[in-house]
């Protein structure tokens, strides 16, 4: 009798997948950072479900003001600051290009990660509707908009509720893409924590 696999092999492999993914969403929320000098907050998502896609919507400050929309084929983020060693880690694509950016969430999608939901009660000057709304995902894009966000967390209290086995394809930055599984495979998706719903 023949296998394609073992259970360690198994592991092995989902490991490797966390840690490419930890570095993705780790580069693409630093490059968004450093495009904006500090003041990107939040990649603003909508899940397509029915196209299994995860769309790219803005790009917010931490009070909401829209920094970037996107949506125009011609429109460009900014240029990373000269010099910067994260143009060399994107390779031979533009993180000026959105699709860039999209490749990069889209991949993390894919493999099955999970985003938060935009706290929208906590964003005065997301007014626009088009760039921000109720059901709309986010990547936070730091560790202060997310002391901002759960002050809880300081203390520990929130951050036990998100236990790894218990959430492990949730996408932060500073908690990184932590255990992501291909879609359809491990962890049951019951959000109560500020978590996106997605289903398996």
């Amino acid at each position: 009798m023949t296998t394609d696999t073992t259970w360690n092999q198994y592991i092995d492999a989902t490991a490797r997948i966390r840690e490419a993914n930890n570095a993705l969403a780790r580069l693409t929320a630093d490059t968004l950072t450093a495009q904006y000098d500090g003041a990107a907050a939040y990649l603003v998502l909508n899940e397509d479900e029915s196209a299994d896609f995860m769309g790219l919507v803005s790009v917010l400050d931490a009070e909401g003001a829209c920094l970037f929309a996107f949506g125009d084929d011609t429109a460009t983020l900014p240029p990373l600051p000269p010099g910067s060693l994260l143009a060399d880690a994107w390779g031979s694509r533009d993180p000026a290009k959105p699709w860039t950016v999209c490749t990069a969430i889209q991949g993390l999608y894919q493999m099955g990660a999970i985003f938060d939901r935009l706290p929208l009660d906590r964003l005065p000057l997301a007014s626009d509707s088009s760039t921000a709304a109720e059901e709309h995902h986010c990547l936070l894009l730091s560790t202060v908009i997310f002391m901002m966000i759960f002050p809880s967390a300081t203390s520990g209290t929130w951050a036990l509720t998100w236990l790894d086995h218990q959430y492990p394809r949730g996408v932060r930055h500073h908690r990184h893409v932590c255990h992501v599984f291909p879609r359809g495979a491990g962890d049951a998706d019951t959000r109560q924590d500020g978590l996106g719903d997605r289903r398996s």
